[in-house]
């Protein structure tokens, strides 16, 4: 009932078609009917609006583009077209450190997510560049049990005394981040002294930036299929498998 209830979704009418603003909200509107039917929810402003370049819709060095983006998608978030929860920002959390009224209380909040591991403790980690790609790829890591971080750009101290300590040798390591100058130079810094602590080189080799949600989900399926080890280290528009 809920997947046909989905399929008889009102088709999108905006206001102002005939504005940049309109025609931005249109675009937005095929992109998560898209996301929606892949299975790629929830999703961030950030990778929306390189999806938009990617269709010019809008350009990257046009005025004001992400504030465009960003009211464009909350017109429809207000307007209840989009679900709020459809959309993560990496940016902002809220810290809670209260606690419970009750030890016993305090206990019962873990039960849920209380989990076994399916990957007898050799667990496959997603490194990305930025926040947001992790914010889109979390929930799909949270299905499988599997780590993921993000390096947040350039990063030096962080890989030393967080991402090296829970890295072994045999880990399969996925990695993703931007596919230009910038993004080539944070990739070289992360495996130079990733491998510099925990060793185990890979190769790179193409592959399209938009099968990234499908390319994670079909690497941890093989990996659950398969006792044997892999990797794939990805940049963008390029990635690798490679056997041990």
């Amino acid at each position: 009932m809920i997947e046909r209830v989905q399929l008889l979704r009102p088709r999108y009418r905006d206001p102002r078609p005939d504005t940049k603003r309109g025609q931005v909200r249109i675009a937005l509107m095929r992109l998560l009917d898209q996301h929606r039917r892949n299975g790629a929810l929830p999703t961030s402003m950030r990778f929306l609006f390189y999806e938009l370049i990617g269709q010019r819709v809008i350009s990257k060095h046009q005025a004001h583009a992400r504030q465009l983006v960003s009211g464009a998608l909350t017109d429809l978030r207000e307007g209840r077209h989009v679900p709020w929860d459809d959309i993560v920002d990496e940016t902002r959390e809220v810290s809670d450190f209260t606690g419970s009224a009750s030890l016993a209380d305090d206990w019962l909040q873990y039960l849920n997510s209380a989990r076994l591991d399916p990957w007898d403790g050799d667990v496959p980690i997603i490194i990305t560049e930025s926040r947001s790609l992790a914010g889109v790829l979390r929930a799909l890591c949270s299905d499988y049990r599997i780590r993921i971080t993000s390096t947040n750009g350039q990063c030096s101290g962080f890989l030393h005394t967080e991402l090296a300590p829970v890295l072994q040798t045999d880990n399969r390591v996925g990695y993703l981040g931007d596919y230009d100058l910038a993004g080539s130079d944070i990739e070289g810094n992360t495996r130079r002294v990733l491998e510099g602590i925990v060793g185990d080189p890979v190769e790179t080799e193409a592959l399209s930036q938009s099968r990234i949600v499908d390319m994670v989900r079909t690497w941890l399926d093989d990996l659950l299929r398969s006792s044997g080890s892999a990797c794939w280290y990805a940049n963008g528009a390029s990635a690798s498998t490679c056997a041990r």
